[in-house]
């Protein structure tokens, strides 16, 4: 009921003696409202909520309300109802299922299927899900195949030719040195000791030797001794050649070798690749009891993803160095390491003959560094152990080769 007032004759206003509240809106009502405005605007749904998030651009006016409500919704400043419950409310439902016979029912987990060929919500989200997924896996095996990822060794090298040509050279002058104190030996014997001829003892046995490149190339040295059949001349060329790219990848070493272990390698594997780490150890755990201990889950992971890396890149071979040399140890036969090395599991035969040889040879060369330099006041007897440990090394080589040319090929 509404009474006017009237003041000198004209109205003045009125009082309201009971106000008249709406009711409020239903959820379904709502909803009616903002679909109304939607169509009245003549936009798809679809192409609504695209204007909402800015477009393909995520183009919103700065300071605007728009670009306030994208942002708490974006942020989860809400609580409830976030993007992520949206994206899930999406997938779960009834309607974003195709039918069997549609031709979207085929499309689930489709990397080769573009999402704008994807029509049903169900289907396009799997995918582009998967795409996510492999895409980032993709980013951490890219850094796990550089040099800073640790992960690679080098069987031979520049470097290990140097410790042969330093070590030959100063082996021959100590034991010149000793043979002339002792009057009972001359240049010509001490090389035969070391187990080179007086020549290869003055040049060290090398030519001028290249670093190798990653693609196909690997560290070809004069001096490097064989360690396959040489039956031929053509046989004992190498089977690849060097390129003119430089590798830096450490050359292997006992020290190397040594430091080592499963636990740092799922450390690193844990910080620089969390989401192949994570998707591997939810494999393995699933169905298995948590106090499973005979097959660890850490220790599987790590050598799997050590295996992927492996079979994606042969540089990144720290982990099947390791297993290669191991079996060596073990006497394995060569089959084992063929089949081993088809599977990504470690590195072929002949790579862990040459490192082998390497190791040995580095090892040589800090000996007569450390106990056979002239100017060092070093007992005869002792200086006389070096050699013959020397000589030892420098025949290991051989042996290596003899066994290779020995062993069947089971292939």
């Amino acid at each position: 009921m509404r009474l006017h007032m009237i003041v000198d004759g004209n109205p003045k206003g009125f009082v309201t003696g009971h106000t008249a509240r709406r009711a409020p809106q239903s959820d379904q009502e709502k909803m009616k409202s903002i679909l109304d405005k939607v169509h009245d605007a003549k936009w798809t749904y679809g192409e609504f909520l695209m204007r909402f998030f800015g477009g393909k651009d995520h183009e919103t006016e700065p300071n605007s309300r728009h670009h306030a409500m994208l942002k708490a919704f974006l942020c989860g400043q809400s609580q409830t109802n976030t993007a992520a419950h949206v994206v899930d409310t999406m997938y779960q439902h009834p309607l974003s299922e195709p039918k069997s016979t549609h031709p979207d029912a085929s499309t689930y987990f489709e990397l080769d299927k573009s999402i704008d060929e994807i029509n049903y919500a169900q289907p396009g989200i799997a995918t582009w899900a998967l795409r996510l997924i492999t895409d980032t896996m993709g980013e951490e095996f890219r850094y796990l195949k550089s040099p800073d990822a640790g992960l690679r060794v080098r069987a031979g090298g520049i470097k290990a030719a140097a410790a042969r040509r330093a070590t030959n050279e100063a082996a021959a002058a100590e034991g010149a040195a000793v043979a002339a104190e002792e009057g009972a030996a001359s240049a010509e014997e001490v090389a035969a000791v070391e187990g080179n001829t007086p020549e290869e003892v003055g040049d060290g046995g090398a030519g001028e030797g290249s670093e190798a490149g990653e693609d196909d190339a690997m560290d070809v040295d004069d001096d490097v001794p064989s360690v396959g059949p040489s039956t031929t001349a053509a046989q004992t060329q190498p089977l690849r050649k060097p390129k003119g790219t430089t590798s830096k990848d450490p050359v292997v070493s006992w020290d190397i070798i040594g430091q080592f272990s499963i636990p740092k390698l799922a450390a690193k594997f844990q910080k620089h690749a969390p989401v192949t780490w994570q998707i591997m150890t939810s494999v393995l755990k699933a169905g298995r009891k948590a106090t499973e201990t005979y097959r660890p889950t850490e220790t599987i992971a790590a050598s799997v993803i050590s295996e992927l890396v492996f079979g994606n890149n042969s540089w990144t071979n720290l982990f099947a160095m390791c297993r290669g040399i191991a079996l060596f140890g073990t006497m394995a036969h060569q089959s084992v390491y063929r089949v081993g090395s088809r599977l990504a599991q470690c590195i072929p035969y002949t790579t862990a003959c040459e490192a082998l040889v390497t190791m040995s040879t580095i090892e040589r060369a800090s000996l007569i560094e450390k106990f056979a330099k002239p100017n060092v006041d070093t007992p005869p007897t002792q200086v006389a152990t070096v050699c013959a440990f020397s000589a030892n090394c420098s025949t290991l080589s051989s042996t290596l080769a003899d066994t290779h040319s020995s062993s069947p090929d089971l292939s």
